[in-house]
């Protein structure tokens, strides 16, 4: 998929994305593997990308296929070295299309020659094998430090670590 993957890109969110995700997040799938019980409000959405702008713990993305926005990632828990990456396609129309792996490889990147970290990590649950099998093809690997369940479902931990030679 060599040409697929070029069409990937992560980029800053925009304020014209703001409505999309707030439909995405809305949705039931979304609430179910992704987020708490409660559905959003606007406010409550809007008040969350507002605390995003003086929170340096994490960074948040828009990705976009082909120039038009289809989901977001980030990074989370970031620290002096290692963070915590995460994403969701939103439009279910680009699912299943092999994608993960470069929204995986584009964070990685960023977070290791941006961020300059020397880990990153990923948790996934354990029946997302999509997700898992575009961790590994990037270098993760699973450890065995326990992970907290989500909703009563087993969330897996992967790893990728960065060596200091590597550029």
């Amino acid at each position: 998929m060599p040409n697929e993957e070029k069409k990937i890109k992560i980029r800053s969110i925009k304020e014209g994305d703001l409505r999309r995700t707030f439909t995405w997040v809305s949705q039931p799938w979304y609430l179910e593997e992704f987020a708490g019980r409660k559905k959003p409000t606007w406010e409550s959405h809007m008040a969350f990308f507002t605390a995003l702008e003086s929170d340096h713990t994490q960074l948040y993305f828009a990705v976009e296929y082909d120039k038009v926005h289809i989901g977001n990632a980030g990074l989370k828990y970031i620290t002096d070295n290692s963070c915590e990456c995460w994403y969701y396609i939103g439009d279910i129309n680009y699912r299943g299309m092999g994608l993960s792996s470069r929204i995986v490889e584009l964070l990685s990147e960023y977070a290791y020659k941006e961020l300059k970290i020397d880990s990153i990590k990923a948790r996934i649950l354990e029946t997302n094998l999509p997700s898992i099998g575009a961790v590994k093809a990037n270098g993760f690997t699973e450890v065995a430090e326990p992970c907290s369940p989500f909703k009563g479902q087993k969330m897996l931990l992967f790893e990728k670590r960065y060596s200091k030679t590597q550029n």
